[in-house]
């Protein structure tokens, strides 16, 4: 009886924690939309900044590694843009996000690159894109079949197993 009561209260303390860390993340979430949506309004301010090739690279590969955590619940559906789950197919990209875009060279060659969504016009089903690696700051107008929005969040699944492990 008293393993028991120890058992549910390691069980409660663990499900409070869980609500503080969620809560935590949420705040870490607030953060970054503010800091993105400065970061937007001063590039439509006109502050241009120029980033050299490598700072960018490292700059990407830490926005990856930092992309919001989605922790499910067992048996709960992750949402679109989780890991490898794709958007609906009605998806609009939100201005500010990153896409991959597959572009039009000038040697008439395609080739995908890594693109921030700048406006989305509805009547044409086109969105304008700017290259984040392009020296030129060139906007391109692509057609929505050309665009594939990236994730949005990483994922944590648990299944049975993995809990009952967890558990032991």
């Amino acid at each position: 009886m008293k393993l028991k009561n120890y058992y549910a209260t390691a069980i409660s303390e663990a499900e409070a924690e869980e609500a503080l860390i969620r809560q935590a993340l949420e705040k870490i979430y607030e953060i970054r939309a503010i800091k993105n949506e400065r970061r937007i309004q001063a590039k439509h301010s006109g502050n241009k900044e120029t980033i050299r090739r490598g700072a960018l690279m490292k700059m990407l590969q830490t926005a990856a590694q930092t992309l919001p955590l989605w922790i499910g619940k067992p048996g709960e559906k992750p949402p679109p843009l989780c890991g490898a789950i794709q958007a609906d197919n009605n998806h609009i990209a939100k201005v500010g996000e990153m896409v991959a875009a597959l572009v039009r060279g000038p040697e008439g060659d395609e080739n995908w690159i890594l693109a921030e969504v700048v406006a989305y016009n509805a009547a044409a089903a086109k969105y304008e894109v700017d290259d984040i690696d392009e020296e030129q700051k060139e906007r391109l107008n692509l057609s929505r079949r050309r665009i594939i929005v990236l994730p949005l969040y990483r994922s944590v699944f648990f299944n049975a197993v993995t809990l009952n492990c967890m558990r032991s």
